[in-house]
């Protein structure tokens, strides 16, 4: 048996001598219940219904999301990645510097070392 603390035992003792008589059940009490059991089964369906439906709606949501800011990323990505087009006269000169570097290269005399044979000649 369970030792209780004094205060305790007066507190169980109190309840003990005053506690209240339950009032009796009535008569359609378990059809009561009963009805109550159905409609919140129904509830619980329909409830089981709109969180499938919402569940559904979300999920598609969510795919319709993130799609759209898939497409606008590789959208914008596309933008700023993609080089711009060069004029007519940006091409030409873009050419002719192409050429000149090559030409350089290929005989093995740069502008820089042809100033200074120029200048070694003249003195």
């Amino acid at each position: 048996m369970t030792l209780f603390h004094p205060e305790e035992s007066t507190l169980i003792h109190f309840l003990k001598t005053y506690q209240p008589t339950p009032p009796s059940a009535s008569s359609d009490l378990e059809e009561r219940i009963m009805t109550a059991i159905d409609d919140s089964e129904t509830v619980l369906a329909e409830l089981n219904q709109s969180h499938r439906t919402s569940k559904h709606y979300l999920r598609s949501l969510r795919i319709a999301i993130a799609l759209t800011a898939g497409l606008l990323t590789a959208w914008i990505g596309y933008g700023v990645y993609r080089p711009n087009q060069l004029s007519l006269r940006e091409q030409q000169q873009l050419e002719d510097f192409i050429v000149s570097n090559w030409d350089e290269v290929m005989t093995g005399m740069s502008e820089t070392e042809w100033l200074e044979v120029q200048e070694s000649w003249a003195e």
